[in-house]
């Protein structure tokens, strides 16, 4: 090939690369243009992708069902299941629990040692009051109850176990005398007492011990792990009768005007403990408003499972914006729900029927579920906007990043 020819065609290539990158200019300058024009207007895209957002994830017919399914099923709910019915004396709700008996004191004065007819025959001893000189002070509202360890729901399973099956009473007071340091709490004796009654009558009632009065936790623990261990005599069966006790005494207790302080509380600081009984916080209102809460969860999850199994009604929509349906339905289902409790509890004036439970659950789900749907309307809002920004000719840019 000569020279010239070789000129030519280097020509010829220069003239298709200066075509090439005018074309690519005038693309760039065209693109340009485009987003310059969206510049002025960019309230206006917004407005338009926010509004597509809405659209896509405005609720259906069948949305709207479940919504109304939803508010019938809570409504339901808090009208027949879950109440707080006014609250017996200790006596009535003594009576209604099963298994339980209305004992006389009769003990037979064996340290640490009743035999299984007297745990079968006697009050729980953490019930004495008489002869306590004190040893009681400091439960407040809930009396006694706060202060003696096999009132605890979950500690008196261990404390209150042992003291019925060594005839004494644990109280959270600290003592400096304990060998413990893990539990250092304060220990007596209870013993039969002939108690004058009105009328001049006697009658045989738990009294702390005055010639034997202070008892040792670690003695209580020792004997009770010794009659757990005990394969040959009745140690076993009472261990199992003490337990037995202490659960029929914990459900009488739990369903009384005072009930039963939460767990744990009472043993390290007995002010709360009274603070929260004062502001109506003890153990029967704990269950009562978690059952409310509970089922107002279970609830909402059959929403869930029914609004998903109609998802093939909306094939069309991405699943992250039905998910957002999802969150709606349940957010309103639930407000409708709380509204109209209030609106009951304050026309009927019955207190009973309030759902505090429900409450909680409806203001977590409206929190939880506003936040799921911002955050799914800001992803939406920048992919589209990033659609409007990039053009078609430049998407390989949007698919890089």
């Amino acid at each position: 090939m000569s020279r010239m020819d070789k000129l030519r065609k280097q020509k010829v290539e220069a003239d298709n690369i200066a075509k090439e990158n005018n074309d690519h200019w005038y693309s760039l300058s065209a693109e340009y243009g485009r987003v310059a024009n969206l510049d002025h207007c960019v309230e206006n895209v917004l407005d338009d992708i926010d509004h597509h957002f809405e659209k896509l994830t405005r609720l259906t017919g069948t949305d709207i069902a479940l919504v109304i399914l939803g508010t019938a099923l809570q409504c339901i709910r808090w009208y027949w299941v879950t109440y707080f019915p006014e609250r017996m004396d200790d006596k009535d709700a003594a009576n209604q629990t099963k298994g339980h008996n209305n004992l006389t004191s009769n003990r037979k004065h064996r340290f640490y040692h009743p035999s299984l007819e007297e745990v079968k025959t006697n009050p729980v001893p953490f019930d004495a009051n008489i002869g306590s000189d004190g040893a009681l002070k400091g439960g407040g509202k809930q009396g006694h109850r706060a202060i003696t360890l096999g009132h605890d729901p979950l500690l008196g399973l261990i404390f209150g176990t042992a003291n019925i099956a060594t005839s004494t009473l644990t109280t959270i007071h600290k003592d400096e005398n304990s060998k413990l340091t893990i539990f250092p709490f304060k220990s007596y004796h209870i013993v039969t007492g002939e108690i004058k009654k009105r009328g001049g009558k006697f009658a045989n009632q738990d009294v702390f011990s005055k010639t034997q009065r202070n008892a040792k936790i670690e003695k209580i623990l020792y004997f009770s792990k010794e009659k757990i261990l005990d394969q040959e005599n009745d140690g076993r069966a009472i261990m199992i009768e003490s337990l037995k006790q202490e659960l029929i005494h914990l459900a009488s207790d739990f369903k009384s005007k005072n009930s039963l302080p939460l767990p744990f509380i009472s043993s390290f600081n007995p002010e709360a403990t009274n603070w929260l009984a004062v502001h109506g916080i003890d153990m029967y209102n704990f269950v009562k408003v978690s059952e409310q809460a509970g089922l107002a969860i279970f609830i909402n999850w059959i929403i869930v499972v029914l609004h998903n199994g109609v998802r093939k009604l909306s094939a069309d929509i991405d699943n992250n914006l039905y998910q957002v349906r999802t969150k709606r339905i349940l957010t309103l289902s639930n407000i409708l729900s709380s509204t109209t409790n209030i609106l009951y509890t304050t026309a009927t004036k019955d207190i009973s029927k309030l759902d505090i439970g429900g409450f909680a659950v409806t203001l977590a789900t409206l929190i939880s579920d506003t936040s799921f749907v911002k955050k799914m309307k800001i992803e939406f809002i920048e992919q589209n906007w990033s659609e409007k920004i990039i053009g078609e000719e430049f998407k390989f840019l949007r698919e890089e990043t």
